[in-house]
């Protein structure tokens, strides 16, 4: 990201890497389409529905993310299945709830998947794009 070496670790298991919030050490200089130099500030958080923690922790933990950031990437493991209907569920029923008439700023959301090993074929088998299956 924005020409950066190395970064936050992302591991190929169910055990977390991450434990809370991490903050990348500085900021990373960004020039934008404008010429304007943007500060960005980078940060991972611990997933939701860790084994070793409850759902308060994931939602104050989720919480205090959501009101940090102004994109926010929401990284899933897999095929859209029920689990990541019902964790994106949450996600939105947060997003109500913290929802006010003083605070209405949230930040733009995208939803990575992470090996996604479907065959990307339509019901003629003929082959679809990612963004045509989505």
């Amino acid at each position: 990201m924005l020409k950066q070496k190395g970064g936050f670790g992302v591991g190929p298991t169910t055990n977390p890497k991450t434990k809370g919030i991490w903050i990348w050490g500085k900021p990373l200089i960004y020039k934008n389409e404008k010429d304007e130099i943007i500060n960005v500030i980078v940060m991972d958080s611990e997933g939701l529905g860790s084994t070793e923690e409850d759902i308060n922790h994931d939602l104050k933990l989720f919480s205090l993310t959501l009101l940090l950031s102004s994109m926010f990437i929401y990284n899933t493991i897999g095929a859209i299945d029920e689990n990541a209907i019902d964790s994106l569920g949450l996600v939105l029923k947060l997003c109500d709830h913290l929802k006010s008439e003083n605070y209405n700023d949230f930040p733009d959301f995208y939803w990575v998947l992470r090996d996604f090993s479907l065959a990307l074929v339509g019901r003629d088998n003929k082959p679809l794009t990612p963004n045509k299956y989505l």
